[in-house]
């Protein structure tokens, strides 16, 4: 049997011959290989040519999207946490996502807030609220992405991490992992045209905006959000949203923004994902 390397160094010639046809009969054979044999095709692929290193590319690309669209038609069986859903998120876009730099990341960010609860006296859920929104919004700049909206990184968090820049629903997101990790009760409200997060206590809505650095929210402001979006404010749409809601809005949000970018192969995917969701109700 050839030496590993030996392998690949056939694939690689294969994919670079000059035949039309012997190109895109070995780019079908990748299509046939496991995930693991086509990342190891990848992290040798990046002093190959352009179109070679595309075909590897492409091919890891679907192998994962099947995994990730199988998973989401077993979510009756194993539904995801919200952490797992950004996560899935971030492997359905990055090939080369890392978990554990994301998950360094946002114990960083709740240390800082951690530090301020000390610092700020906060102890009761509302102060501590307000101290992550502080944190995360007006000292270390998290905002809304307005320049580019349509931007589809503005939806991965690993990216939304390290540009401090996002759309509503990612940079929530961001926000609940952060106070998941310091034990604070904060929801993802899903507002027609907008996302936030709250609490409710003693039956009154405490609302931040994470696109607008973290801004103060009643629900009277929550109203006139929801109205300005040209929709009918119902106080039902101040409740929590569950982790599966929250993909769905995200994998409808990138659906639209990948077809304004014409790029059918990604909308495409994120349509059997969508579907695959769909038949679990």
């Amino acid at each position: 049997m050839p030496h590993a390397t030996e392998t690949t160094s056939a694939i690689f010639t294969l994919l670079t011959d000059a035949a039309h046809d012997v190109r895109e009969l070995m780019c079908e054979q990748l299509d046939t290989m496991t995930e693991q044999q086509l990342h190891q095709l990848y992290d040798h692929s990046h002093r190959q040519p352009d179109h070679v290193a595309h075909a590897i590319q492409r091919a890891l690309q679907n192998n994962v999207w099947q995994r990730l669209t199988k998973r989401l038609a077993r979510w009756c069986e194993a539904p995801m946490s919200l952490v797992d859903v950004m996560y899935f998120l971030c492997e359905f876009a990055h090939i080369d996502y890392d978990p554990a730099a994301i998950d360094a990341q946002l114990e960083d960010l709740a240390t800082r807030c951690r530090q301020e609860f000390i610092r700020g006296g906060a102890y009761d859920p509302k102060t501590r609220v307000n101290a992550i929104a502080e944190v995360l919004g007006n000292r270390l700049g998290f905002t809304g992405n307005q320049a580019e909206y349509y931007n589809p990184e503005n939806s991965f968090i690993d990216s939304v991490l390290k540009q401090r820049r996002g759309v509503p629903i990612s940079l929530s997101a961001i926000y609940l992992l952060v106070a998941q990790r310091l034990e604070v009760p904060l929801d993802g409200i899903g507002l027609p045209g907008h996302f936030i997060v709250g609490i409710s206590s003693d039956a009154t809505f405490w609302g931040h905006d994470p696109f607008r650095r973290g801004r103060q929210l009643s629900d009277l402001d929550c109203a006139r959000m929801v109205e300005q979006c040209g929709h009918t404010f119902d106080e039902n749409q101040l409740k929590p949203v569950s982790p599966r809601y929250i993909l769905v809005r995200s994998l409808n949000n990138l659906r639209q923004v990948y077809r304004r970018h014409e790029d059918d192969d990604r909308a495409a995917a994120v349509e059997h994902m969508l579907q695959a969701l769909i038949n679990t109700n």
